[in-house]
C-alpha cells in the first residue's frame, strides 16, 4: 500500500487531482501552494495535499463557479463506475474493479473524482475496504443524461 493511497480513502491528494476536483490548471494549484494558500508536503519531489488541507482550503478560499462535466468530457471509466453505483445499491472499489476489469487503485481514484463531483460518496467499511453508493445528484445527473449501460458500453467501444 503506497503512502497516497489507504483502504479508507487517499492520505493525500497530487497536484493534478486537487486540480481536476476544482477545476483548476494544475500550474494554479502549484501557484497557491507556493504563495501559502493550500497547505501541502512535499514528498519525493511532488506536492502532496491532506483531505483535511484541501477541505479548509475550500471553505476559506472562492473558487469560480464551473460547469459541470458533460457526458462527452466524462472519461468512460468515470462513467461506467457511476452506471454501475447507481444500478447497485454499494460497491466497494475491488467488486467494481472485477466486472470492469480496471486495475482496482484506478477505480479508487476515478471514486475520488466522483466523489469531489459529488457523485459518489463513502458510507462505510466492508471487509477492509471502503464502502460507496452513488449520490441522489449523481443518479439525477446519470438520469438526465439519458445515459442506460449500453449507451456507456458503445461510448468506450468508439473511444477504442
Amino acid at each position: 500500500m503506497s503512502l497516497a493511497q489507504s483502504s479508507e480513502g487517499p492520505d493525500y491528494y497530487s497536484t493534478s487531482q486537487v486540480a481536476s476536483m476544482l477545476g483548476v490548471d494544475q500550474r494554479t494549484v502549484r501557484e497557491w501552494i507556493m504563495r501559502r494558500q493550500l497547505t501541502a508536503t512535499r514528498f519525493d519531489g511532488h506536492w502532496q495535499i491532506a483531505p483535511s488541507d484541501l477541505e479548509k482550503f475550500r471553505t476559506h478560499t472562492r473558487l469560480p463557479a464551473r460547469k459541470r462535466k458533460s457526458s462527452s468530457t466524462l472519461p468512460l471509466a468515470d462513467l461506467s463506475i457511476l452506471r454501475t453505483l447507481a444500478q447497485w445499491d454499494d460497491a466497494i472499489s475491488r467488486e467494481i474493479a472485477q466486472v470492469h476489469q480496471i486495475v482496482e487503485g484506478n477505480v479508487r481514484k476515478h471514486l475520488c473524482l466522483l466523489e469531489a463531483q459529488g457523485f459518489a460518496r463513502r458510507i462505510g467499511i466492508r471487509n477492509a475496504s471502503v464502502v460507496w453508493v452513488a449520490t441522489p445528484e449523481g443518479r439525477k445527473w446519470l438520469e438526465t443524461q439519458g445515459l442506460s449501460q449500453e449507451d456507456v458500453l458503445m461510448k468506450g467501444e468508439q473511444q477504442n
